[in-house]
């Protein structure tokens, strides 16, 4: 079974494993030149990635297990709170000289 790797392909491949299926995951850099083809549907795309797979030429990323994900998006909320924050600094930076601060 392939899988794209795209939005929220991790819950399909945990069923899948689930069900004793063994899961291959497309890389997307990998599969990059089926945006190129004029006819361009899932159909198509299906029966490319099974082609690659039957030719043992699919570029496969890896399947991180689920502790591995888990910590990989705490990561990413993490660093979304850090760009958040981030943001909110300057413009209080910018109102603090305007206030009457006593101390220096």
């Amino acid at each position: 079974m392939v899988l794209e790797a795209t939005y929220g392909w991790y819950w399909a491949a945990d069923v899948l494993q689930d069900a004793s299926a063994e899961v291959h995951l497309a890389h997307p850099l990998g599969v990059k030149g089926f945006a190129y083809r004029r006819v361009k549907n899932d159909v198509r795309d299906a029966a490319d990635l099974a082609d690659l797979l039957r030719m043992n030429r699919l570029p496969e990323g890896w399947i991180a297990p689920p502790a591995v994900r888990e910590l990989r998006e705490m990561v990413r909320h993490r660093a979304k709170l850090v760009a958040w924050r981030s943001g909110l600094k300057p413009p209080c930076t910018v109102c603090w000289p305007n206030r009457a601060c006593t101390h220096q």
